[in-house]
């Protein structure tokens, strides 16, 4: 059991820990609103850019969506050409069954051009094939930039929310740091000063 004047002392000490405790405290306190607020500016100024964003997002996947589609219909005319071709190449067949001397001034004539449009046709639809996978790409990209942005925002809006509400508390905190810690020190140090000048006596 310590002495009066010892107890005294340890009161003293607490006084000043609870002093030193609370203006480190208040400090921190201190940063983490300016941080907040900071972090809050920081989503504000990105809503503006997020959305403009969503918005390029939007249309570049409705451009894609159009480009899709104009792949889809020359692959379809492709389709058409190829049939004329087989048909040219079903003609020239019929025609050396049925007269071998307009088959041979006319095949040499007619096979190279059907073999050249299904040559021409298989190379167009390979190549877009390939944009089309392109394509297919950029409207994915396109929605996952649409996705994020909403829940950018969505969570921007709850976190402003809440630190808004964290900002509050921390002001009410500092308050009531301010008006408890130094009375409380000052009333540990009084009763200490009091208890060591008691064991002067």
């Amino acid at each position: 059991m310590p002495s009066i004047k010892e107890s005294g002392e340890i009161l003293i000490d607490v006084a000043g820990g609870l002093t030193r405790g609370g203006d480190e405290t208040s400090r921190g306190l201190t940063e983490l609103e300016q941080k907040a607020n900071a972090a809050i500016e920081a989503l504000t100024d990105l809503r503006a850019p997020a959305e403009e964003a969503k918005a390029a997002a939007e249309r570049l996947r409705a451009r894609a969506e159009n480009a899709r589609a104009k792949f889809e219909e020359l692959e379809r005319a492709a389709s058409v050409t190829e049939d004329g071709a087989r048909l040219l190449q079903t003609a020239c067949d019929d025609l050396q069954r049925g007269d071998a001397d307009l088959a041979g001034a006319f095949e040499p004539q007619i096979r190279p051009i059907a073999a050249q449009v299904t040559q021409f046709t298989e190379s167009l639809r390979q190549s877009a094939d390939r944009l089309e996978r392109a394509v297919d790409g950029v409207a994915e990209g396109a929605q996952q930039i649409g996705r994020s942005t909403d829940q950018l925002l969505d969570h921007g809006e709850q976190i402003t929310k809440g630190a808004g509400q964290v900002t509050s508390n921390l002001a009410q905190v500092k308050k009531r740091l301010a008006q408890v810690i130094p009375a409380a020190a000052r009333a540990v140090r009084d009763r200490g000063r009091e208890a060591v000048h008691v064991a002067r006596r």
